[in-house]
């Protein structure tokens, strides 16, 4: 994505407080594990209301929007629910807007949180490192080559959308293949290396 200042992944705890729908009160939003190009959030409903077909979108404060969701569930249940929302514009941090939940394919708008993302340096790749990933051909047919600048040891994990690990393993070499046997549809490469620092790549099996 052009000038998306957020290269490294990292994650910001913040519990959010719903101003619209009553049962926006019910819900439970810990938001944000920011990656390249995405936004993660974990979203738990204390009652059986369902908001039908939910979607997040993330404004900055002039109603700008930042990211949004594609639409991946029938509602939200009990959780934690992960959400993600594809980065559109650049998100400088601090940050503070506001982060919509709509309902019925984005029909309907249900809550609004006001959101603040602090600038942090917890679990973020430090820039002197020049930590990089290379993920290619991106889209294939489940058959990957991962390259990494970064040292060995490094667990690699796969997720599906709704957050179901399909794939593990450990790096020892800066280029490895990678063979996915999965459906087709848009997964998340996460790197973990010894100190818990965390980089995401989208890939997209055709």
């Amino acid at each position: 994505m052009k000038n998306f200042i957020l290269t490294f992944l990292f994650s910001v705890p913040l519990f959010l407080q719903a101003q619209n729908l009553p049962q926006c009160d019910s819900l439970i939003i810990d938001c944000c594990t920011l990656g390249n190009d995405t936004i993660m959030l974990n979203a738990s409903n204390t009652t059986t209301v369902l908001f039908d077909y939910p979607g997040f979108i993330l404004f900055d404060s002039n109603m700008d929007t930042i990211a949004k969701e594609n639409v991946n569930y029938f509602g939200i249940s009990g959780g934690p629910q992960p959400h993600y929302m594809v980065v559109m514009a650049p998100l400088i941090l601090p940050f503070t807007g506001y982060l919509n939940l709509y309902y019925m394919f984005y029909d309907s708008i249900g809550c609004s949180f006001p959101i603040t993302i602090a600038d942090t340096s917890t679990g973020i790749y430090s820039s002197a490192q020049k930590t990089s990933v290379t993920v290619y051909p991106n889209p294939s047919n489940g058959n990957f080559t991962l390259e990494t600048n970064a040292l060995s040891n490094q667990s690699v994990e796969i997720y599906n959308l709704v957050g179901e690990q399909i794939f593990q393993t450990t790096l020892n070499n800066a280029r490895t293949p990678i063979h996915l046997n999965a459906p087709s549809g848009v997964y998340y490469c996460e790197l973990k290396d010894g100190r818990n620092n965390i980089l995401r790549k989208k890939i997209v099996v055709e």
